[in-house]
């Protein structure tokens, strides 16, 4: 019986857990009541609701292992910048998403504080005596 190790089985551990940060990540942005931008993941995510993107996400991944496998047969320096690339792509998709998180969600902005429209109101209303007073 012929045996064959796997022969990027550290590529595809990096790219499984690029996979779930990512899942983790978008989660958290649609518990803030953030979208999906990817067009194919939000049709999932409206047929199948939040159980269908786990599910869609991770036979991407299976699809992407098991091709690279193939290419591997063949060529295991093309199957490897396959997954390279892969890999290099989620790491940016997943720093845009912590880039998102911090400036969207979690770093307060001037006009969403709820004060921010008294404080407003109040400096519009002191200009507005300051002019009648002087003019």
């Amino acid at each position: 019986m012929l045996r064959r190790d796997v022969v990027l089985s550290q590529e595809y551990l990096a790219f499984l857990l690029l996979n779930l940060f990512d899942l983790f990540l978008t989660g958290y942005i649609f518990r803030n009541h953030g979208l999906e931008a990817n067009g194919a993941a939000r049709f999932i995510l409206q047929k199948y609701g939040l159980v269908g993107l786990p599910v869609y996400k991770f036979l991407l991944v299976i699809v992407l292992i098991l091709a690279c496998e193939g290419i591997a047969m063949r060529s295991i320096r093309i199957a490897k910048l396959i997954m390279t690339a892969g890999c290099v792509l989620y790491t940016a998709l997943v720093f845009w998403e912590v880039f998102l998180i911090i400036t969207q969600i979690h770093m307060p902005r001037a006009n969403s504080h709820p004060n921010a429209m008294i404080t407003r109101v109040r400096c519009h209303e002191a200009a507005s005596r300051h002019a009648s007073i002087t003019g």
